[in-house]
């Protein structure tokens, strides 16, 4: 019924959040093509029994789909790696051409390094698994495309809590100077005597002092006002 009697279709979602399904398989959606879908959430992606990326419309079907699709705004991919690392490298498969208009990503870092026009996004989560040190010059490489980010949501995992991690979080927020919103949650305890560690040396983007939730009504800039709140898992 999807594929042939809605050709008006602007926004579509075919993903399954349960924990138990580790891939939904949505092959049949790939050959569709609707003009007007400006909004896509497909998943959940991961690894299959033999450890390779799928549902294999990935690989087969998703990057062609994606470039029919040029009013796409806004997309959105589940993953769901269970307890193993996601691969170094996904790839999409696009066109040069592909996604102009795109504004908004959620996903992962491996397919944000594969979007053909970088620029147009503004808005980007990767919470989906939690960026690892080992990881981080790569995501911040991937950043820097992003010319006109303001928007970030990222989940860290912090190994060791007690450390200064501030030149972590500095790597990430001048990689994208254009931000007015910043999330982050954390894989372990991060208190109000943690956040104190990201109090800025030589960094231009002021953090917030406590450990929720701080909003920037303008770019993150020195004398930026900060309105704070008070719980202890997410900053923003």
């Amino acid at each position: 019924m999807l594929l042939n009697r809605c050709p008006n279709l602007q926004e579509l979602a075919i993903c399954s959040f349960s924990s138990s399904t580790r891939v939904f398989d949505f092959d049949r959606i790939t050959e569709g093509h609707w003009p007007k879908l400006h909004t896509l959430t497909l998943g959940s992606f991961g690894y299959q029994p033999d450890y390779t990326i799928g549902p294999p419309s990935i690989e087969t079907g998703l990057g062609q789909f994606l470039d029919r699709h040029s009013e796409l705004k806004y997309m959105r991919f589940l993953w769901n790696f269970r307890k193993w690392m996601s691969p170094e490298a996904i790839p999409l498969y696009l066109s040069s051409s592909s996604l102009p208009v795109l504004d908004t990503f959620i996903g992962v870092y491996q397919q944000l390094t594969e979007l053909p026009n970088p620029q147009a996004i503004q808005t980007l989560d990767l919470t989906c698994e939690p960026v690892y040190e080992t990881r981080l010059t790569t995501i911040c490489s991937a950043l820097k495309t992003l010319k006109n980010l303001t928007s970030l949501d990222i989940w860290v995992h912090i190994i060791d809590e007690g450390l200064d991690h501030s030149s972590f979080f500095k790597e990430i927020l001048t990689s994208c100077p254009k931000l007015t919103d910043f999330h982050f949650m954390c894989t372990s305890s991060f208190t109000v005597v943690r956040l104190v560690y990201l109090t800025p040396t030589g960094c231009s983007l002021p953090l917030p002092e406590t450990s929720k939730t701080v909003g920037y009504p303008t770019p993150l800039a020195p004398g930026s006002k900060t309105i704070l709140s008070d719980e202890g898992t997410q900053i923003s």
